[in-house]
């Protein structure tokens, strides 16, 4: 069975086997919808595979051999030559063999009960090599020519914002029996945060399994197989204390990975990055300070709005007299001082709007300000209302005199 897999485009992906390249900053929110992931181009055609094989290889971030099999699985992967997708199992941190880094990484490792790194399972254990550069080729070779169950996986990652991943799964079962098999759907970072031997980062280094680590699955002859689940990366972390509440969508990529019961061996492969969620408008910002003052005198205003999908908000301020100010990002709900100088009497209209990260505005805020005369037009009619009428108008002397000390 051959079939594409609906997988979204990986930005960082080199076109020409040459590495990592830089992600694109300057884009609407998540706008991977659309980016049909295709694997880096190459002279010749990826080969003609029942199915794409899938590779779990274990690493030890010490480990010298492991760094040079890391550069040589992606200069293999982005030579587009071979239809596979992988993901780095980082089971120890740097501080050597006490130092696991992931307990789950840990979990699969001693399920296929290896002790040597880098070791390479490939399809479910199908095929298992080591540091073997020249044995690659003919183990991925042999692993997609099997013959597979005919599955079709849909695998969906929204992005909700804040490390927020909503993952659902399809699974297609086109026999004419029922399947029985197991599912495993790693969170990778494509740029991993964990590096190699040699200060390099990983590719495709694993977080978390957001279902079971081998979740039973039974699809009835003819039937489909549906599943979801919400993951927080605020909520998950890795041995060294560090949760996952930094992610990047635009650096993460999950994967499915179909087990067939009887031999644990892998009949279907499918990879996607994370789409858009819906994206909300910061609310309409407050605005709290003084309604009125003196000409010349700075005053300061706190403005505050929070962003439904805790995205972070900058903010664009009209003073009312022609000057206008835009500053940030600040985290949603972060409470900003602002600072302005009217230098003419009269009443302004204050306007402030937020802008989340992604361009959506909210709803302009208002807060009308009164510089009212100074005492410079006052003082010459106080004057000479007290001095004819010193003995009268009590109410209108304590007017004017309050109206002075402003």
């Amino acid at each position: 069975m051959k079939k594409l897999i609906p997988i979204l485009v990986v930005g960082v992906l080199a076109l020409s086997g040459l590495g990592a390249v830089a992600l694109d900053s300057d884009i609407e929110k998540l706008d991977l919808e659309t980016r049909d992931y295709e694997k880096p181009s190459s002279s010749t055609s990826p080969r003609d595979y029942t199915h794409t094989v899938f590779v779990e290889w274990g690493s030890a971030c010490f480990c010298g051999p492991c760094a040079s099999w890391s550069s040589n699985i992606w200069n293999v992967y982005n030579s587009g030559q071979y239809d596979f997708e992988y993901v780095t199992m980082i089971v120890y941190g740097h501080g050597g063999w006490g130092d696991i880094l992931n307990t789950k990484a840990n979990s699969w490792k001693n399920l296929y009960g290896f002790t040597s790194y880098p070791t390479n399972i490939m399809d479910g254990d199908y095929r298992r090599q080591t540091n073997q550069p020249s044995a690659f080729p003919g183990n991925l070779n042999a692993c997609g020519n099997r013959a597979v169950h005919d599955l079709d996986g849909t695998l969906t990652v929204t992005w909700q914002g804040d490390a927020v991943l909503d993952i659902d799964i399809e699974i297609e079962n086109n026999e004419g029996s029922a399947y029985s098999g197991y599912i495993r759907v790693p969170i990778t970072e494509i740029d991993s945060r964990y590096t190699n031997a040699y200060g390099q980062k990983y590719h495709f280094g694993f977080l978390d399994y957001p279902f079971p680590m081998n979740k039973a699955i039974t699809i009835p002859a003819g039937g489909t197989y549906t599943d979801s689940v919400t993951w927080d990366g605020s909520q998950h972390k890795d041995n060294h204390g560090d949760y996952f509440d930094d992610i990047d969508p635009e650096n993460i990529q999950v994967f499915l990975g179909v087990y067939n019961n009887a031999n644990g061996y892998i009949d279907e492969t499918v990879a996607a990055l994370p789409e858009a969620g819906e994206n909300n408008p910061p609310e309409t910002p407050e605005i709290d300070g003084p309604i009125s003052g003196k000409a010349g005198v700075e005053y300061n205003y706190t403005i505050s709005s929070t962003d439904p999908d805790g995205d972070d908000v900058s903010y664009c301020v009209d003073w009312g007299d022609d000057t206008e100010v835009c500053m940030g990002p600040y985290a949603s709900g972060e409470e900003v001082i602002v600072s302005h100088i009217w230098t003419e009497q009269d009443t302004y209209t204050i306007k402030v709007k937020a802008q989340d990260e992604y361009g959506l505005e909210s709803d302009w805020a208002t807060l009308e300000v009164e510089m009212p005369v100074n005492q410079q037009v006052i003082n010459p009619l106080l004057q000479m209302i007290l001095e004819r009428f010193p003995n009268a108008f009590p109410i209108l002397r304590h007017i004017l005199r309050h109206i002075l000390r402003l």
